[in-house]
């Protein structure tokens, strides 16, 4: 396991869905809640909570959230909002399966990158500098994807858990690592 402490890590974002074995009832979800807008292109209702900012998509048989800043507090958001539901009259015979669906971080690795000898040299990458500046690395050996940039900042996307996505960052690094030493 890699010292985490050696990079400035952050999560930016944790993706959690609420599966209903029994459904929602959208129509009842909006009457008892009118701040849920109904979603244009699609039959579910927006919900947006100020603290902590997320937002939950309700569909038929389930909730997702996003924008929660660790799987803690999107599950305890899925779960208030369960109970605020109930409070409001709306049946939900069954509890929800909670489960993390993504988790974005992002880190400063120690050093820089040299993104032209990441692309040489990394196992799949996309790099467009006219109209991107970061690498796109997907890794072999490692589930999620990263966006890579010259100046050392990485986002990893794509990981069932935040630990996960540190310990892929932490695999990334290593490899970016033995990169500059064979240069």
């Amino acid at each position: 396991m890699s010292n985490f402490a050696a990079y400035d890590v952050a999560v930016e974002n944790v993706v959690v869905t609420a599966r209903f074995k029994h459904g929602l009832d959208l129509k009842a979800i909006a009457k008892a809640l009118p701040q849920a807008k109904p979603m244009r292109k699609f039959p579910a209702l927006a919900y947006k909570l100020k603290r902590p900012r997320v937002t939950l998509l309700i569909y038929a048989g389930k909730i997702l959230c996003t924008g929660a800043k660790s799987e803690d507090e999107a599950s305890k958001v899925v779960r208030d909002f369960v109970e605020t539901l109930r409070r409001k009259g709306v049946v939900l015979p069954s509890e929800p399966e909670i489960r993390v669906e993504n988790a974005v971080v992002s880190a400063r690795l120690k050093t820089d990158v040299d993104v032209r000898q990441a692309v040489k040299r990394l196992d799949a990458t996309v790099y467009e500098p006219e109209g991107f500046l970061g690498v796109v690395v997907k890794l072999r050996d490692v589930k999620p994807s990263f966006l890579v940039f010259s100046t050392g900042r990485v986002v990893c996307m794509g990981s069932k858990t935040v630990e996960a996505a540190k310990e892929a960052i932490a695999s990334l690094e290593r490899r970016l690592n033995e990169l500059q030493s064979s240069v």
